[in-house]
């Protein structure tokens, strides 16, 4: 079983290198541009029957950017969220993709947009007395604001979890 440790250093080294693969892209096609978010946030189950549990979110994401109102979007994350009476932890690293749909969009600022991703997820559980490693389907629905600079908005991700997300775009 890889280490905790281990896996975050790759995951880190994964989302340093995609700017590297944006600018190669761009360059390479200009009619097509995108853009790169780096996104953090605060996590809430969703199921809260046995236990409430809450935690921390970071991702990244590719999108089209000069799209009038469908356009594609892509995210790399993780979703670590911990239980308030027990030592079970969820940790879910997810490589998502899908569309993202804008509902209001104003060309100098503000626009407003929903997302559906969908892809592969690699869940970890660990508790007391168990761990183990879930290779699942990785999801995430959300609506957001989008600024200048900014985004902020609210997903149901991997893990079941709410999702409060704070964006900036690079």
């Amino acid at each position: 079983m890889i280490k905790r440790s281990t896996t975050s250093i790759i995951f880190l080294l994964l989302i340093l290198s995609i700017p590297d693969v944006l600018h190669s892209q761009d360059t390479q096609n200009p009619g097509k541009r995108s853009a790169f978010t780096i996104t953090v946030g605060g996590t809430s189950r969703l199921d809260t029957f046995y236990d409430k549990g809450y935690g921390a979110h970071l991702g990244a994401n590719i999108y089209k950017v000069n799209s009038k109102r469908l356009g594609w979007d892509a995210q790399v994350g993780v979703n670590i969220t911990g239980t308030t009476n027990s030592s079970e932890t969820n940790t879910a690293f997810m490589a998502i993709g899908g569309g993202r749909y804008y509902y209001v969009k104003n060309e100098k600022g503000a626009s407003f947009f929903v997302n559906f991703l969908a892809g592969f997820a690699l869940e970890l559980e660990t508790a007391d007395d168990y761990s183990g490693v879930l290779p699942d389907v990785g999801y995430s629905v959300g609506t957001y604001y989008e600024g200048k600079r900014l985004i902020t908005g609210f997903a149901i991700e991997n893990t079941e979890v709410l999702i409060l997300k704070l964006g900036l775009k690079l």
